[in-house]
């Protein structure tokens, strides 16, 4: 979120109606974290759940009666439906999610998410932009975006079915403008596995690649993604590859 959408969202929250007020901190954590999390069961909820399992002053907790209050709140706010007031949403669906399960008890404590790579490393040049996720890292620049995330076995495997079904056995029809390879006995540097390939019909250059790669002990998948629609020399990135490393 940018910073101009968390200045007015702060703003717009100083008018929260007095019993859901203790909600604004929560809402604000929410709007610091990557947005691109929300909807993937990834983000931080901790100040939230405190707010409803720990009470307001002691108080039970009504999830219902505070989402119906916040809903209330935000309809009347200024370009509701805007960027800023994502957060102000999410949090208005994690408590009637709690209202339509039951709030139950307090979930135990957990850790807090292991963000970027934790068991492996790569050379990137230093000009490449990093966004973390939990266990994975996003490198990007105007040429390429590269995605690598740590598996664990099970993941391995379904990735490994999912590709196999997808790009070999053919069971899902493929975009018209793209040729795919599959090469089963990829290796580069101390990574081994597989490596799937598609490029433009046209052009010849790759649009994408994807490994499912074996590094020591540790199991990696990696993308590696052309800004350019009709796919680019991918090569230099691929040896980036050739440099993944047990830590």
């Amino acid at each position: 979120m940018s910073k101009r959408d968390r200045a007015r969202l702060a703003t717009a929250l100083d008018g929260l109606p007095p019993q859901i007020a203790h909600l604004r901190r929560p809402i604000l954590d929410i709007a610091r974290q990557d947005q691109d999390l929300l909807g993937c069961g990834e983000a931080d909820t901790t100040l939230l759940e405190s707010a409803v399992w720990e009470g307001d002053a002691g108080k039970e907790f009504d999830c219902e009666a505070a989402a119906n209050a916040l809903h209330l709140w935000l309809e009347g706010q200024v370009e509701h439906r805007s960027a800023w007031a994502a957060p102000v949403a999410f949090v208005e669906g994690f408590l009637r999610g709690l209202q339509m399960f039951g709030e139950g008890n307090p979930p135990p404590p957990r850790p807090k998410l292991a963000m970027g790579l934790q068991r492996i490393a790569m050379d990137v040049p230093a000009k490449m932009k990093t966004k973390l996720y939990a266990e994975g890292v996003a490198y990007s620049n105007r040429e390429v975006q590269i995605i690598i995330g740590e598996l664990s076995d099970d993941g391995y495997r379904i990735r490994l079915e999912g590709y196999t079904q997808t790009f070999q056995l053919k069971k899902w029809p493929r975009p018209p403008h793209l040729r795919d390879e599959i090469d089963a006995n990829f290796k580069i540097g101390l990574a081994s596995g597989v490596r799937f390939t598609s490029r433009h019909v046209e052009t010849g250059l790759v649009v994408m690649s994807q490994y499912l790669l074996v590094v020591g002990v540790v199991k990696v998948e990696v993308g590696l993604f052309s800004r350019n629609l009709v796919g680019s020399d991918l090569s230099k990135y691929e040896a980036m590859i050739g440099s993944l490393r047990c830590k």
